[in-house]
C-alpha cells in the first residue's frame, strides 16, 4: 500500500503510528479489502470512535464473493475484535444516529450469522431504540431494511421506528 493510502504493512512503525481521527477515517475509506480494514482495526482499534466503527462496518458491508464468505466463516471469527468493540460502544451509545443507521445497514448487507452476531444485532437494536428520535427518514428506512433483511424479530424496534416516522 502506498504511503498516500495509509501505513505500509511492511513498516515497523505502522502499528505504533498514531493516526488522527481524520487520517484513520481516510485510510478506512480507501481500504481495498476486508483484510486491510481488519488490519487497521487491529493496529488502531483503540483509537476508534463511533464514526470509525460505523465506517469500518460500512466498508465491510460492501465486501462480496469469496472474500465475504471467508470473512463470515466460523461464526465470523475474523470479526470478533471489531464485534466486541462494537458491543462495548453500543452499550453506551449516545447521539450518533447516522452511525447507528450505517452500522445496521452494513450488517444487513454483510449478513453475519451465529450466536456472536446475534449479540451484536440485539445490542444494536437496543441502541437504535434509544436513539431513534434522532433518525432522519433515510436512517429509519435503512435500519428497518437491515433488521427485516436479517430476519430479526424485533417488534420493539419496529414499533419505535414506526412511532418516529
Amino acid at each position: 500500500m502506498s504511503q498516500a493510502r495509509g501505513p505500509s504493512r511492511g513498516t515497523a512503525t505502522a502499528a505504533s503510528t498514531r493516526l488522527s481521527p481524520r487520517q484513520l477515517t481516510s485510510f478506512m475509506s480507501n481500504a481495498s479489502s476486508a483484510a486491510e480494514l481488519l488490519r487497521l482495526h487491529s493496529e488502531h482499534g483503540a483509537a476508534f470512535n463511533e464514526i470509525h466503527l460505523a465506517t469500518c462496518w460500512s466498508r465491510l458491508g460492501r465486501i462480496r464473493g469469496a472474500e465475504r464468505a471467508s470473512l463470515l466463516r466460523n461464526d465470523g471469527e475474523q470479526l470478533h475484535p471489531l464485534r466486541e468493540q462494537s458491543l462495548a460502544a453500543l452499550s453506551g451509545w449516545s447521539g450518533y444516529a447516522q452511525a447507528l443507521a450505517n452500522i445496521a445497514h452494513a450488517l444487513g448487507k454483510l449478513q453475519p450469522r451465529g450466536a456472536e452476531s446475534a449479540k451484536l444485532w440485539t445490542s444494536l437494536e437496543s441502541a437504535v431504540i434509544g436513539e431513534v428520535r434522532g433518525f432522519n427518514p433515510q436512517n429509519l428506512a435503512n435500519t428497518a431494511w437491515a433488521f427485516a433483511t436479517a430476519g430479526s424479530a424485533a417488534p420493539a424496534l419496529f414499533d419505535a421506528i414506526a412511532a418516529a416516522a
